[in-house]
């Protein structure tokens, strides 16, 4: 305040009054700002030392799903081996492989099977499950009889039964992908060779495959490997067609 505005304060009293109030109510105004600050920075603090760190959360939650779901899984694969093993033996002669998974982790029915083919289970994984399509990741598939090395095997399958993706053939041999059962849970898959041949005929995809396979900027290509040895990819596409084989 100025001296002027200050030398009219003292000669009016109503002034002087009304001053004092609106020191007042300037104070009790900066005081509840200031308590409204802190109970908010008291209620951040709280929440930020009580919750848990998301990787805790989630790999609580994953690692507690996991332990819950993997003998379900297990248990499913046997069940399919057993009613089904006659029909997939007809239908893949050269051998199949059996495997299922949920949203968290892919569960094969014998990781130690030694066969035509290994990889690690462990580090595959789901990229996407959804009601048209389901994408799988399986790392460093190695087929024995060629010592054709894939470090990332993506197969991406319409989520429908009887699904099935191709595109590696090796001495008239072909590797199939073929969903088995899907629900909410889980889905179970089988991995079968069979005598075949790739041909030159485009696949035709369903719409939600094609469409996902153009936003993966993936080639969807064949590996016909003849006689050849010691091939490395580092990427490869396995895509369902639009009808069952």
């Amino acid at each position: 305040m100025t001296n002027k505005y200050l030398s009219k304060i003292k000669k009016n009293p109503v002034h002087s009054l009304l001053a004092a109030i609106l020191f007042v109510l300037t104070l009790v105004a900066a005081f509840t700002d200031s308590i409204t600050k802190i109970g908010s920075f008291i209620q951040w603090l709280s929440a930020n030392l009580t919750a848990p760190h998301p990787s805790q959360s989630n790999n609580k939650t994953s690692s507690g799903n996991l332990a819950e779901t993997v003998p379900a899984l297990l248990e499913q694969i046997e069940r399919l081996r057993k009613k089904d093993h006659s029909t997939l033996l007809a239908k893949y002669p050269e051998g199949y492989f059996l495997f299922a998974s949920n949203r968290y982790s892919i569960i094969p029915s014998n990781p130690n099977v030694i066969g035509k083919f290994s990889l690690d289970w462990q580090s595959s994984k789901i990229r996407r499950i959804g009601h048209n399509l389901i994408h799988i990741v399986l790392r460093k598939f190695n087929y024995h009889p060629s010592d054709i090395q894939i470090t990332n095997l993506n197969v991406v399958l319409d989520n429908r039964i009887g699904a099935i993706a191709d595109g590696f053939y090796m001495n008239g041999i072909g590797m199939y992908f073929e969903l088995l059962e899907s629900d909410a849970e889980s889905t179970t898959y089988v991995i079968g060779f069979r005598q075949g041949q790739p041909t030159d005929i485009p696949k035709k995809l369903s719409p939600f495959v094609e469409s996902y396979v153009k936003e993966l900027q993936l080639s969807l290509i064949t590996i016909n490997a003849h006689d050849k040895k010691h091939w490395s990819f580092e990427t490869f596409l396995m895509a369902s067609t639009s009808s069952s084989y």
